[in-house]
């Protein structure tokens, strides 16, 4: 086993903590009027090196999802075959604190198996209830290696909400019950059968429902709660993450034990959930050996525009 105690980040304006044991997650993000921005479930940390599913964990807060998000085997060559576990081969594993103050911390993960090599920081922004999360990917291997990324962040959804991004375009669904057959749609419209359905509009209460779409984006997303008067923003480059996932859970997954509802903003390099899916697409990412590329995501928490919180 190893520790899961937390290393806690924080300024006037946000408290942060991360759990180094389990793949370097974020575990809380709460603002200076002490409301809680993930989702919290009170499962405990997994505590293992061992790979597990994502319902093993705790089913919340923020992990890191590569070289895949779904579980596949690995179509690089060198290591074809190798199962890519669900979520990843890294947000389970301890990760090893190389630094940390009281408003940055540095993490890394190196495993001599992976030819993936990861570094993470985490630095609050001065001024502002605003974070920076930056992962630095490396390839160690002999070979070229393609991957996907996805940053995976579980928010809180206590109330109504409006899902924000600018500029949008194209959006591909990726799995739920209104789509059963792939559907391809604009920026907030996808069409299921028999119907038009508004991605931007999120009511909390109605049907247990779980689902996920991916849209072309131009680098901000903002998650709106009208009720409470506040709203979070993700913005990251479209050169490492050209595409933003959103995930839906209205009281639905898993089937099996306690859940929680919750409205994921995930950047992510593809349109896909599968590196095998994404390979045959071309869309994603390749790292040559000895070469490393980055992706950074900032995250501010703010009144919700024209309607600042009482």
């Amino acid at each position: 086993m190893t520790d899961p105690s937390p290393i806690v980040l924080t300024s006037a304006d946000l408290t942060v903590s991360v759990v180094p044991a389990t793949g370097a997650r974020i575990a809380q993000i709460t603002d200076a009027t002490g409301r809680d921005w993930l989702v919290q479930t009170d499962r405990p940390e997994p505590g293992t090196d061992q790979p597990i599913p994502f319902t093993a964990g705790t089913r919340g807060g923020w992990d890191e999802c590569l070289p895949s998000i779904a579980e596949c085997a690995d179509p690089n060559p060198g290591r074809s075959g190798e199962p890519i576990r669900d979520h990843g081969d890294f947000w389970s594993r301890p990760w090893r604190t190389a630094r940390a103050s009281a408003s940055e911390i540095v993490l890394d993960r190196r495993d001599p198996n992976h030819p993936l090599q990861l570094r993470k920081s985490i630095r609050l922004l001065p001024g502002r209830a605003a974070l920076e999360v930056r992962i630095d990917v490396s390839n160690a291997g002999p070979r070229d290696y393609r991957f996907l990324y996805s940053a995976h962040p579980l928010w809180s959804w206590p109330e109504a909400a409006v899902i924000v991004i600018p500029q949008a375009g194209q959006v591909v669904s990726a799995f739920g019950p209104r789509w059963p057959q792939p559907v391809v749609g604009t920026w907030p419209s996808l069409g299921p059968s028999g119907g038009t359905f508004d991605l931007a509009e999120v009511a909390r209460t109605g049907p247990s429902e779980n689902y996920k779409v991916f849209v072309r984006w131009a680098g901000v997303a903002r998650l709106e709660f009208p009720d409470l008067g506040a709203a979070v923003t993700m913005r990251q480059s479209t050169d490492s993450a050209p595409w933003v996932g959103l995930c839906v859970n209205r009281d639905s997954w898993p089937e099996q034990g306690a859940g929680a509802s919750w409205i994921a903003i995930e950047p992510a390099n593809a349109p896909s959930d599968s590196l095998v899916d994404a390979w045959r697409q071309g869309s994603a990412h390749l790292l040559q050996p000895g070469r490393s590329m980055s992706f950074t995501n900032e995250v501010e928490i703010t009144p919700e525009p024209g309607r600042p919180r009482s």
